[in-house]
């Protein structure tokens, strides 16, 4: 997108804001634009000021928690999404993006089951990578015992990673395990413990009886403690959590 392109959003809100100084929707769009263009003490600016005209305008702490987080400034990002969820409860992006602000903050417990929000917000979804398939999701609740399941890749490599050394949790519940992952990371991974066949993501896939995405696995199983999952996310590709790439990618998703 062109430099030009970019200001043409911000050029066309503030004129509508000279018009009609009080209207929310023109700030947040303004806000929008300002981020766009990595101006981002000024977007707060402007999506603070369309809260103060609306205060339920859930959209708009949503995005200022984004900006707020950017701005390094975590526990007013993570009131920025509490405040959006308050207006509106049932608000996918709003409890992805608090899911993220907790896990880089350090808060797993509260942060991965809100991680799981991914699945209800179809732009997310397809960002994240989250399949579609007839057999159902493992929800940490069933007996594994002489059953099948897969785990797969849903994101980047280092996600992958870090989370298919795991599988031999699974593997302990009596589950037979088939580790699905992207090409680069298949030769690495085969022979790791637990693991009964690594499949290159694309490959037809063996008959199983459950499936589950590696980044759904701590919250299924709630081992976070006993494996020291914390420290291994905090200290490896975790606290990146594609934050970036996932954010440009999802920026319609609000």
């Amino acid at each position: 997108m062109s430099l030009n392109s970019t200001k043409k959003p911000y050029q066309g809100t503030t004129k509508k804001i000279s018009i009609e100084p009080n209207f929310a929707e023109a700030h947040y769009n303004r806000g929008n634009a300002l981020a766009e263009l990595n101006q981002l003490e000024e977007s707060l600016n402007s999506y603070n000021r369309a809260i103060s005209i609306n205060p339920q305008y859930a959209e708009a702490l949503n995005s200022r928690g984004k900006i707020l987080v950017e701005l390094k400034r975590f526990n007013d990002a993570l009131d920025s999404y509490n405040r959006a969820i308050s207006t509106r409860p049932n608000y996918p992006s709003a409890h992805w993006n608090l899911s993220l602000c907790q896990l880089l903050t350090g808060s797993y417990e509260a942060g991965w089951p809100e991680y799981e929000w991914r699945w209800k917000d179809e732009a997310i979804r397809s960002v994240a990578g989250i399949r579609h398939f007839l057999e159902p999701i493992w929800l940490g609740t069933e007996s594994l015992n002489g059953k099948t399941i897969l785990l797969y890749a849903e994101q980047g490599l280092g996600d992958t990673i870090q989370f298919a050394r795991y599988a031999s949790i699974v593997a302990k519940l009596g589950a037979k395990v088939l580790l699905e992952v992207q090409p680069q990371l298949a030769r690495l991974l085969r022979g790791l413990e637990g693991v009964h066949q690594v499949i290159i993501q694309g490959e037809k896939l063996p008959k199983f009886d459950y499936q589950c995405p590696l980044m759904s696995f701590v919250n299924q199983t709630k081992y976070l403690k006993w494996y020291n999952v914390e420290t291994n996310w905090q200290n490896g590709f975790g606290n990146r959590l594609n934050w970036r790439k996932l954010k440009n990618k999802v920026r319609s998703s609000v």
